[in-house]
């Protein structure tokens, strides 16, 4: 099964000094020589070359025993304690070498920079060269910073092993996936507030993940008591095993928002939020309430001008915004030696810039209530309020300052 093949007529051949050889020991009988046709002579051939390679042994290889790893998941806090990383995550690849000579193995390249690849405990720079005796193994290692935030880590290398004629890239990669102790989620909600009315938000989860199923621990709790914010009460939706040894609870609950009297078409509000179980000395969780009206103008209910001198002046620029795209107008309604009012955009449209200059003349904390008219249907009035620190005069050159605001 494994002659191999160089002349196309070699089959008819060997049968002809068979039968030659036959003659010469004196065995009975004519020998008969036949003459094959070229093509079918050819079709012999090639059907013994099949044969003989299907019948070969494959050659053997140098290979990275399962170079494509999944590590099983840890909580984020685990990866911060070096014996579990070490019980829990193996870092380390072999390389065999199955054949009957010395493997030259060169290091390629990393996925990253922010990694290395370890070998005899002592980082690969690309180009280096090892060797792995004939019929034996070597390891190499990934030396990884443990990840300090939920998502998955994949960690990637390729070494080349050199032979005579040719390479073979050997390609390895780690994934590692961490999991959040404790999360509360989306980071942003948002409400629509029609008409001034109250207006709920989307679900709000909180969840926990341990080591292990723990017993009940009660409820997640609001830590900011704000007059236009309520919370649903909060109820245990799912408690699952989301990977071995790992346990997942996860609480719902909803935000009602009702706009105050001074509501400006948008509010943007930091809710914290006390996981079960959890004391004061725990930082608590945040959640930002987007509220912004699906009819009227949008505009800031408060403009900050920061810290001022007398005699400086500082200039800001507010757009305000039709929610219902609406073209409209605005002027002012009050007026105030403290400040500049500046229409920048005297055509009806749905989008108006605004530029306040507040030059205050008297120090101590400002607060000043700027009034405007606009033709919107839905809102006829505005009402921006304009603080500052106004410090002593400054002995250099006043400073004029710019800022815009949306």
């Amino acid at each position: 099964m494994g002659a191999s093949l160089t002349d196309p007529a070699s089959a008819a051949d060997s049968r002809d000094r068979a039968g030659l050889g036959a003659q010469r020991l004196g065995r009975p009988g004519r020998v008969r020589r036949q003459l094959w046709p070229p093509g079918l002579r050819l079709v012999t051939a090639l059907i013994v070359a099949v044969a003989s390679h299907g019948c070969a042994e494959p050659s053997p290889l140098v290979t990275i025993e399962n170079p494509d790893r999944q590590e099983p998941p840890l909580l984020v806090s685990e990866f911060r304690q070096p014996e579990i990383i070490r019980d829990r995550i193996n870092p380390a690849y072999t390389i065999l070498n199955a054949t009957t000579e010395p493997a030259r193995i060169r290091f390629e390249s990393s996925g990253c920079s922010c990694y290395q690849l370890l070998h005899d405990g002592r980082p690969l720079v690309r180009g280096d060269i090892f060797t792995v005796p004939a019929g034996e193994r070597a390891s190499v290692a990934f030396a990884i910073h443990p990840p300090d935030s939920a998502g998955e880590s994949s960690y990637q290398a390729t070494l080349a092993w050199l032979q005579d004629d040719a390479e073979r890239l050997l390609p390895m990669q780690l994934t590692i996936a961490a999991l959040a102790d404790v999360e509360l989620l989306p980071e942003v909600v948002t409400v629509d507030v029609r008409e001034g009315a109250a207006a709920q938000s989307g679900p709000v989860r909180l969840r926990r993940t341990t080591r292990g199923r723990t017993d009940a621990e009660g409820d997640p709790t609001a830590v900011d008591n704000l007059p236009e914010v309520r919370w649903d009460d909060w109820r245990l939706t799912e408690e699952l095993e989301v990977a071995p040894g790992l346990w997942r609870r996860e609480w719902e609950s909803r935000i009602e928002y009702t706009p105050p009297a001074d509501f400006g078409g948008s509010a943007r509000l930091a809710l914290r939020v006390r996981p079960p179980g959890e004391t004061g000395e725990q930082q608590p969780l945040a959640v930002t309430l987007l509220a912004q009206s699906t009819t009227g103008l949008r505009a800031p209910r408060k403009l900050p001008f920061g810290p001022i001198a007398i005699g400086a002046t500082r200039t800001r620029r507010v757009l305000i915004s039709s929610a219902d795209d609406l073209a409209f107008q605005v002027e002012a309604a009050t007026a105030d030696p403290v400040y500049d009012l500046r229409i920048l955009d005297d055509a009806p449209r749905s989008r108006v810039w605004i530029e306040v200059t507040l030059r205050p003349d008297q120090p101590g904390p400002l607060e000043k209530r700027l009034t405007l008219k606009t033709t919107h249907p839905e809102s006829r009035h505005l009402q921006i309020a304009l603080t500052a620190d106004v410090r002593p005069p400054s002995h250099t050159s006043p400073v004029h300052h710019h800022q815009s605001v949306q």
